[in-house]
């Protein structure tokens, strides 16, 4: 995390009441930081009852690396991975390592309902519980504000790769995991509550990173198989699309909110730029 104190005590609280029997550890990997967060790790305010431990991360490239440093100071074998601004749901912790038990990677749920404005809730469908994050003719995914690993998994594929900076890291990760033999699952009842960006500036340059990743992702695996909706006599009817469902038209007409356009036109965008950089073409 990275300066991610503003909500971090949210979600220290929300561990602090899980119901998880067994011994456990939390471990903030701070990635450079200037929001004060160190000193709210070793001050008062820390949520009582948590083994919490602080480790600077700051020498590592973002979010991989972060969680590269968290696991490695970690001290149990299965490793779950939540984000600062989120809120875990109570029964998050027993939810996931119960289902660790029959696979060798764990995916959870996000709702985007609870801890986000309905406004804002609307920019960003998301799965429901049950569905899980499957991927047509692929291998699952999941999210990195939500999902566990054991510890040997983590240290055969190499952690996470932290030359993806941008986005999909953990994507990446899970996918060779996958594609290294190693099983996951799903648990609908691992949930949390997922913040979204809450402004269109933020939400555009997160839904651009997305983009840009879908290419690393098109360009590492296609050759096992994997390809991105690569069909370019398809881009221009996707352009006209949301060129005619802008925001200058009523809502009534486009059935599109602002927040929603900004991500689909972002995405794309991401995709291109990211086509053009790599010299590959996922569009």
């Amino acid at each position: 995390m990275k300066n991610g104190r503003r909500h971090l005590h949210a979600q220290l609280t929300a561990l602090a009441s899980q119901d998880y029997p067994g011994s456990w550890d939390v471990v903030v990997s701070d990635n450079g930081s200037t929001d004060g967060l160190i000193d709210y790790m070793h001050g008062p305010t820390v949520p009582a009852g948590l083994d919490t431990s602080y480790v600077d991360s700051s020498d590592g490239v973002g979010v991989a690396g972060a969680r590269n440093r968290g696991v490695a100071t970690a001290r149990g074998d299965f490793i779950a991975y939540l984000d600062s601004d989120d809120v875990a749901r109570p029964g998050w912790l027993s939810a996931i390592a119960a289902a660790a038990v029959r696979g060798d990677l764990v995916s959870g749920s996000i709702v985007t309902t609870v801890i986000n404005t309905p406004r804002v809730a609307q920019w960003r469908p998301v799965p429901s519980p049950d569905a899980g994050w499957p991927v047509a003719g692929w291998f699952p995914t999941a999210m990195g504000a939500n999902f566990g690993a054991w510890r040997d998994v983590h240290d055969a594929i190499g952690g996470f790769d932290e030359s993806m900076t941008l986005a999909a890291e953990d994507v990446d990760y899970v996918w060779r995991a996958q594609s290294a033999g190693f099983t996951m699952v799903h648990s609908a009842d691992a949930v949390v509550d997922y913040r979204l960006r809450d402004n269109y500036r933020d939400f555009w340059d997160q839904a651009y990173r997305y983009g840009r990743g879908i290419v690393l992702l098109h360009k590492r695996f296609r050759r096992d198989g994997f390809s991105y909706y690569n069909k370019p006599l398809v881009f221009p009817l996707v352009v006209a699309s949301l060129a005619v469902r802008n925001p200058l038209l009523p809502y009534a007409i486009t059935r599109m909110t602002t927040g929603r356009w900004i991500f689909h036109v972002a995405h794309e965008v991401g995709k291109v730029h990211g086509s053009i950089v790599e010299r590959t073409l996922c569009i």
